[in-house]
């Protein structure tokens, strides 16, 4: 699990950094506060999202066994 969360970190980090280098370039101050409706983000972070609230949906009630 920790190889896991690793790799997901750093893939995360890797978008994350796509996305920050396309908008660099943007020369007009930011808000002191940001909106829900004033954030974007890249369309894999969307669909990584977008598949693990699926998976935790289907997951919901699976029983592994008693701890």
């Amino acid at each position: 699990m920790n190889y896991a969360a690793k790799e997901l970190t750093t893939s995360l980090q890797e978008l994350t950094s796509r996305s920050e280098q396309q908008f660099c370039k943007r020369q007009e101050p930011l808000p002191t506060s940001i909106t829900q409706g004033d954030t974007t983000l890249s369309k894999e972070v969307d669909t990584f999202l977008e598949k693990t609230r699926e998976y935790s949906a289907r997951t919901k009630n699976a029983n592994v066994g008693t701890y």
